[in-house]
């Protein structure tokens, strides 16, 4: 059963038995459509919310007066001409795919609830020399010929002849507001408590993946200073350059919260390993995995508790990329297996590199892996949700 996924057709009735019958095999509900000829169908895990009319929203949408709509979520709208805008939350969002089949869009959150489909599919060779070229510059392109991820801040128009899609969030209008020197920390810290406090009142437990670096520990900061009761879990690896359990030690001890540490070695790494899930972009496999069941056992030991931000991981797993670890520090999560502890001292793939004829090739490559993850916070990236 996959508790947070989506899985829709806008077309009509080519594809509606066969997606009833995969949305049944994965635990999916169908939802009322907006528009005539639209079959969707969302798990249970996925708050449900008709706004206004014609208007859906599936997942985390925060709103406020003082800025744009936040969180992780999609919003369908329908207008008077029957047709439909799916907006995906800017920075974050759930994740979504799309690809024109059997005469109408196909829409999934994930490969694996299309398996099975009368759908053809086949590899983009081109795209894999891009992401060879351009590793860490994404787009929404995938490895699958014809799929096309939605992206945070863009929004897919439908019914209307050709599927199109437009941005309509930047940060470049946000970023131009005047704010003086003396007043931006006071903000960024409402801010921050803001948006902490609500994504901590809507989850009935918490335990925050506490790296011991900045973002972890604001996040860990935050939750204490607003009330909220949590504890903690970190990861360390063997050689001192994956293991700050001395900073998660001092944030756990100043917010005086239980700690939970993991010590991952490298031999339970299989570089060989395939992906654990479909996906329509290739990536480490091995490394990631290893590292995720790594984390996965130190939350075990912990009695429940929802995790502040490994969901994010976890699809990044699902997706098999190794995106949005700035963003997942920032978000609440449901469930399920655990991201990387990031180092402290390496930041960029070159400073990686130099190190590999010293360290060996197997540990060069996690020490990689971890920069990327680091590198890619400040790129345009999708965040997805588990199962």
């Amino acid at each position: 059963m996959m508790r947070r996924a989506i899985l829709g057709f806008l077309g009509g009735d080519p594809l509606a038995t066969d997606l009833a019958l995969a949305a049944g095999r994965h635990g999916l509900s169908s939802l009322d459509p907006l528009v005539p000829n639209l079959a969707l169908f969302a798990g249970k895990g996925i708050g449900i919310a008709l706004r206004d009319p014609g208007r859906l929203v599936l997942g985390d949408c925060f709103e406020d007066s003082a800025s744009t709509a936040w969180g992780n979520y999609l919003e369908l709208m329908a207008d008077q001409a029957e047709g439909l805008t799916i907006s995906r939350a800017p920075i974050t969002g759930m994740p979504l795919y799309w690809l024109e089949a059997a005469g109408g869009v196909l829409l999934f959150s994930h490969l694996e609830l299309i398996e099975g489909l009368d759908v053809a599919l086949s590899v983009d060779e081109e795209y894999l020399r891009y992401l060879l070229s351009f590793s860490n510059f994404r787009t929404a392109r995938t490895g699958l010929s014809g799929a096309q991820e939605l992206l945070p801040g863009t929004a897919l128009i439908l019914g209307r002849g050709i599927p199109a899609t437009e941005t309509f969030w930047s940060p470049w209008p946000h970023a131009r507001g005047r704010v003086g020197e003396s007043d931006a920390p006071m903000l960024l810290e409402q801010r921050i408590r803001a948006c902490v406090t609500a994504w901590a009142n809507s989850r009935d437990s918490i335990v925050v993946e506490l790296s011991g670096g900045l973002d972890s520990s604001i996040v860990a900061a935050a939750l204490a200073q607003g009330g909220h009761t949590f504890s903690a879990a970190t990861i360390a690896t063997a050689s001192p350059d994956g293991d700050e359990r001395r900073f998660a030690r001092a944030v756990a001890k100043s917010c005086g919260i239980d700690l939970v540490e993991y010590v991952h070695g490298d031999a339970v790494l299989d570089l060989t390993a395939g992906p654990a899930f479909l996906a329509p972009r290739p990536a480490t496999y091995g490394v990631l995995a290893g590292i995720d069941a790594a984390l996965g056992s130190a939350t075990n030991e912990m009695s429940g508790g929802q995790h502040l931000y490994r969901d994010r991981w976890r699809q990044c797993l699902r997706d098999q990329s190794v995106d949005h670890a700035g963003a997942r520090r920032v978000a609440l999560a449901r469930s399920a297996p655990a991201q990387p502890c990031r180092s402290r001292r390496l930041r960029s793939p070159l400073q990686c590199n130099r190190l590999e004829g010293r360290t060996g090739r197997l540990a060069a490559m996690a020490r990689r892996t971890r920069c990327r993850l680091a590198s890619r916070r400040w790129l345009l990236r999708a965040d997805h949700a588990p199962r």
